[in-house]
């Protein structure tokens, strides 16, 4: 009996661990905030820019940008905006 209850005990701990880690998986990453240039940590040749600011908007599946960045010929700005877009494989059937 007491086999039995170890062996249900075991299998009940593997079945949560397996629904634990099938949520967790479904969690999408999130890179919305703002992201700004370490100008000790970035290398660039020739100068590069003073400062880099990024803007991110992370809306599943939508994803927007927004730079700004100074430079000493001045500020320069973008903005672009994605959609994530999920293709369909073809099926394939045989007759």
């Amino acid at each position: 009996m007491k086999l039995r209850s170890t062996h249900l005990l075991t299998i009940a701990a593997f079945a949560a661990c397996l629904c634990a880690s099938l949520v967790t998986a479904q969690n999408k990453p999130n890179f919305s905030g703002d992201w700004k240039m370490n100008r000790e940590k970035s290398k660039f040749t020739g100068g590069g820019p003073d400062n880099i600011l990024i803007k991110v908007d992370h809306k599943e599946p939508a994803f927007a940008e927004n730079w700004s960045m100074s430079t000493p010929d001045g500020e320069r700005s973008f903005q672009a905006n994605y959609t994530r877009v999920v293709a369909m494989a073809p099926i394939h059937t045989t007759c």
